[in-house]
């Protein structure tokens, strides 16, 4: 029982830093995407002037 009582427990444990780990990387995929279509925008504009 009490092995089993730690497997559980650190089945949550890695679970939650996946859980945690998720947002850190769709915010950073984010800002990595904005910052690449700002950089195509830009160049859209220059081809346009």
């Amino acid at each position: 029982m009490r092995n089993r009582k730690i497997d559980d427990d650190s089945l949550l444990t890695v679970f939650e830093r996946i859980i945690n780990s998720i947002p850190i990387r769709f915010h950073s995929n984010n800002r990595e995407n904005s910052y690449d279509d700002s950089k195509m925008s830009e160049e859209d504009i220059e081809k346009f002037r």
